[in-house]
C-alpha cells in the first residue's frame, strides 16, 4: 500500500506553459464555537455559474449514478445522448476532467443496459463524503500554528510569525462549504462558483470553508496574508445521527473540480477538504479528477484524513506519485489526537506533518472561533496551502510538482517525537522560512567546436547573503566542488563525448539547509 515514488531531476530552467495549481486536499474535525463580534463584512462579490455543461444536476433523483467512459472526451457530448437512451434516465451534469456524466432515474432493465455498454467504463452510485463531525479541543493559545512553522526547533516558541513572502498575486481555490466575506479577507475575494442549490458561493451555514480560508490566507489567523482567496462551494449543511456534519455529493465535488480547471489562472493552489468517511474509499471519479488536474500541469495536494489509521486504506497510495498529503501534530510535537480518542492518519502515503490541534480561525458570522477549538488535518493542510501560496508568489512559473519537493525538501528532519507519529511515518514537519535556489543554464551543448557554457544560481527566499557550493561530476564519478560563485562556466572540448551533472546547494541568513535536496541538472555533451 505504500504511496508510489518519483523521482524529479532540476532542469535548467522550470519554465513550463499553461496553468499551474496546486490541490490541496484535506479532512477536517470542526469545533463548535461561540461568537465574537467583529466589524461588518464586505458586501458579496460576483460571482460565476459557468460550468462544462449546461444540463442541470439531478439531485433531487433518488438513484443517482456517475458513468465514465472509455471512448474519446470529445465524443462526450454524443455518447451522452446515446446513453440517456439506452438507458432511459435522465441525464445530467457532464464533465471532460473524468470523461463522464451523471444519470438518474433509470429502471433496473436500463440500468443493467447502461452498465453492459461497451462505452462505459464504469458505473456507480453517486454519495456523499464528508468533512467530518464537530468536535471541540482545548489547550494552546489558537496562533500557535504560525509560531511553529516559522522555525526549526521548539517548544518554547518565540512568539512571533516571521514571513518573508504573503502570497500577493496567488488565487487560493477554496473547495469547501463557502466563505463567509470575513473582514480578515476584505479585498482580497475573487469570482466563485457554488454547486449548491441557492448558487451562492460566499455563503457558508458549516463554516468548515471559511475556517480554511482564515489558516491558509486570512490577515490575522493565516499564512499567505495577500493572496486571494476564491469560494469553490460543494459542501452542503447535513445532519447525521442528531450531529451536524458537511457533506459533498461526489458529483458535485467533480464539478466542483471541473470549473476550477475551466476557470483558473496562474499561480493558483487549490484547497480541497473533503474526505471518505470511515470505512470507505474515495470515489473513483473524484480520484479521476484530482489525477487529471495534476497530470495536466496541477499539483495535487491531499490530506491524511482524521481516522488514526494507515493514510492509504482510503486510496490515497492511488493518487498521482505528485499528491502532497499532509497529516496533523499537536504544539508538543506529537500526532495530533483528537476528543473522540481518534487521530490524524499515518504511514507511508503521508508526506509531511503540519500543526493540527488546539487552534483558531475565522468564523461564518464574521467572528473567530474561540481559541483553542480548531483542529483535524484539515486544518494541518490549510497551513500547507498558504505555505504554497507563498512559495508560487516566489516562483509563478513553477511546475506541478516543484511545491512537493520544496516542501518535503525543506521540512523540518526528526524535531517530531517519533513513537506518535506510526511507523512508517515521515518524521517532517512543514516549514514556512524557505530558501530555494535552482540552476539557470543549458542541458544540451552541442561540441563540435569548443564551447563555453555558463549556469547561474537563482536563489528565492531568505533575506540574507546567499553562498553558494557548485560541484560537478562527469561520467557517472565522484563529485568535486568546482566553484562558491554565484555562477559556474566550463568550457566544452571539441568533440566531447561525456555527461556532465552540476549540483549547487545554497544557504541563506548563515542557516544550512541540509534536509533540502540540493538542485540537480544533467548537461549531455556530444558531437551533436
Amino acid at each position: 500500500m505504500d504511496k508510489i515514488v518519483r523521482s524529479h531531476d532540476w532542469t535548467a530552467r522550470f519554465m513550463v506553459e499553461g496553468r499551474r495549481l496546486a490541490v490541496i486536499g484535506l479532512i477536517a474535525i470542526l469545533a463548535s464555537c461561540q461568537d465574537s463580534k467583529l466589524p461588518s463584512a464586505p458586501p458579496l462579490p460576483i460571482f460565476s455559474q459557468t460550468s462544462e455543461s449546461a444540463r442541470p444536476s439531478i439531485r433531487h433523483l433518488p438513484d443517482r449514478y456517475i458513468v465514465r467512459l472509455n471512448t474519446p472526451v470529445s465524443e462526450l457530448t454524443h455518447r451522452v445522448g446515446d446513453l440517456a437512451t439506452v438507458s432511459t434516465g435522465t441525464t445530467g451534469r457532464a464533465w471532460r476532467i473524468i470523461n463522464g456524466f451523471e444519470i438518474g432515474g433509470m429502471s433496473e432493465e436500463g440500468l443493467q443496459r447502461l452498465r453492459a455498454h461497451p462505452a462505459v467504463r464504469s458505473l456507480v452510485p453517486d454519495g456523499y463524503d464528508v468533512t467530518a463531525t464537530a468536535q471541540t479541543v482545548s489547550g494552546d493559545p489558537g496562533l500557535w500554528g504560525l509560531d511553529r512553522i516559522d522555525q526549526r526547533i521548539g517548544p518554547p516558541f518565540d512568539g512571533v510569525f516571521n514571513y518573508f513572502f504573503t502570497g500577493t498575486g496567488v488565487k487560493i481555490y477554496i473547495v469547501d462549504s463557502g466563505i463567509y466575506p470575513h473582514a480578515d479577507f476584505s479585498g482580497r475575494l475573487g469570482t466563485g462558483y457554488s454547486a449548491i442549490a441557492d448558487s451562492n458561493p460566499y455563503a457558508d451555514p458549516w463554516g468548515h470553508g471559511t475556517m480554511m480560508a482564515g489558516v491558509a490566507a486570512g490577515a490575522v489567523t493565516g499564512v499567505a496574508k495577500g493572496a486571494t482567496l476564491v469560494s469553490v462551494r460543494v459542501v452542503e449543511l447535513g445532519t447525521e445521527n442528531g450531529q451536524a456534519i458537511g457533506l459533498a455529493s461526489h458529483a458535485d465535488q467533480i464539478e466542483g473540480l471541473q470549473w476550477i480547471q475551466n476557470n483558473s489562472t496562474a499561480p493558483s493552489v487549490v484547497n480541497y477538504s473533503i474526505s471518505p468517511k470511515p470505512g470507505s474509499s474515495f470515489n473513483a471519479g473524484v480520484r479521476d479528477a484530482l489525477n487529471a488536474l495534476d497530470g495536466n500541469g496541477y499539483s495535487v495536494v491531499a490530506a491524511a484524513g482524521n481516522w488514526d489509521q494507515d493514510a492509504c486504506l482510503q486510496g490515497r497510495n492511488l493518487f498521482d506519485p505528485d499528491i502532497l498529503v499532509a497529516s496533523a501534530v499537536n504544539s508538543s510535537n506529537q500526532r495530533a489526537v483528537f476528543p473522540n480518542g481518534e487521530a490524524g492518519n499515518y504511514v507511508s502515503c503521508v508526506d509531511l506533518f503540519a500543526p493540527g490541534h488546539s487552534l483558531t480561525s475565522t468564523f461564518s458570522p464574521g467572528s473567530y472561533y474561540p481559541c483553542c477549538s480548531t483542529g483535524g488535518t484539515s486544518i494541518a493542510t490549510a497551513f500547507v496551502t498558504g505555505v504554497v501560496a507563498t512559495l508560487l508568489q516566489q516562483k509563478p512559473t513553477a511546475s506541478e510538482w516543484e511545491p512537493q519537493y520544496v516542501l518535503k525538501g525543506s521540512a523540518t528532519d526528526g524535531v517530531l517525537y517519533q513513537p506518535t507519529l506510526g511507523t512508517g511515518s515521515p518524521n517532517k514537519l512543514l516549514n514556512s522560512l524557505h530558501r530555494w535556489v535552482w540552476i539557470d543554464g543549458p542541458t544540451a551543448i552541442s561540441s563540435v567546436n569548443a564551447t563555453s557554457a555558463t549556469w547561474v544560481a537563482q536563489p528565492l527566499g531568505g533575506n540574507g547573503t546567499w553562498t553558494y557550493q557548485w560541484l560537478a561530476s562527469q561520467d557517472g564519478g565522484p563529485w568535486t566542488q568546482v566553484s562558491t560563485s554565484s555562477s559556474y562556466t566550463r568550457t566544452i572540448p571539441r568533440f566531447a563525448e561525456y555527461e556532465l551533472q552540476l549540483k549547487i546547494v545554497g544557504t541563506s541568513l548563515g542557516e544550512a539547509a541540509p534536509e533540502l535536496p540540493p538542485a540537480v541538472i544533467t548537461v549531455s555533451c556530444g558531437g551533436c
